[in-house]
């Protein structure tokens, strides 16, 4: 069996430095990268976020309900899942993107059946609207996707090269992590992901790969194990301190 893959990109990522609206170089970069892996025959699935288009903080600052903020990010999602799609037909690399909030006119309804049979087909799977539901986070959806796809590894691209001993944009002393446990994720409370995604993950026992997306070549690199990256797996053996 081929390996496949869970791409986890924020919405924020597609925005580049300022993580806002889409990067041109960036996301095309990115776009290229991926397509690279696809060629080297590994199956790839990405969830997709969208605070590039929408933020709660801004729902909040308005006084929109959660739901309804939760909702408008989701539909944000679905806006970045098309504009991945569009970027991977330019360089010929097929895809299709699914949906968990039903939006027909726009994409088919996620499930993992049609999921799996995209993979399958050697098509780039591009998953959006988050777990479908409000008060649920991207990082959540993407480890419920990675588990019902039956990938191997969860890749969440952040703007860091891992996971630190501490906040490494406020200390410059941070010491990068090559693994923690599940426990430690849990127990130490890391901003890396939610606490529902991570106790998922080791209920389903998915290993977690964080990385930076702002490195060359950042998942063909992860992938070579030629850059830094944190694992977080049952397998942990470095503690972290609190921030």
């Amino acid at each position: 069996m081929r390996e496949r893959i869970l791409l986890k990109i924020s919405g924020e990522a597609l925005g580049g430095s300022a993580g806002i609206g889409y990067d041109p170089v960036f996301i095309k970069t990115l776009v290229s990268d991926i397509g690279r892996v696809y060629e080297s025959g590994v199956d790839i699935a990405i969830v997709v976020g969208g605070g590039n288009l929408f933020r709660g903080k801004q729902a909040e600052a308005i006084g929109f309900f959660p739901a309804s903020a939760d909702q408008m990010g989701m539909l944000g999602t679905i806006m970045n899942g098309i504009a991945l799609r569009d970027l991977f037909h330019r360089i010929g690399v097929p895809c299709a993107v699914l949906s968990s909030l039903a939006c027909p006119s726009v994409c088919d309804v996620f499930s993992s059946t049609k999921g799996k049979e995209i993979l399958h087909q050697r098509q780039i799977l591009i998953c959006v609207g988050g777990t479908g539901c409000p008060y649920f986070t991207t990082d959540t959806a993407s480890v419920i996707m990675a588990a019902s796809l039956t990938c191997s590894v969860l890749m969440k691209g952040t703007k860091f090269s891992g996971i630190f001993s501490k906040d490494p944009a406020k200390f410059t002393d941070a010491k990068h992590l090559d693994r923690v446990s599940y426990d430690q994720a849990l127990t130490e409370r890391l901003n890396v992901m939610d606490m529902t995604a991570f106790e998922i993950a080791q209920k389903e026992k998915l290993p977690i790969v964080v990385f930076s997306l702002f490195e060359p070549n950042p998942i063909s690199s992860v992938l070579a194990k030629t850059c830094q990256f944190t694992v977080v797996s049952d397998k942990g053996n470095q503690m972290v301190s609190s921030c």
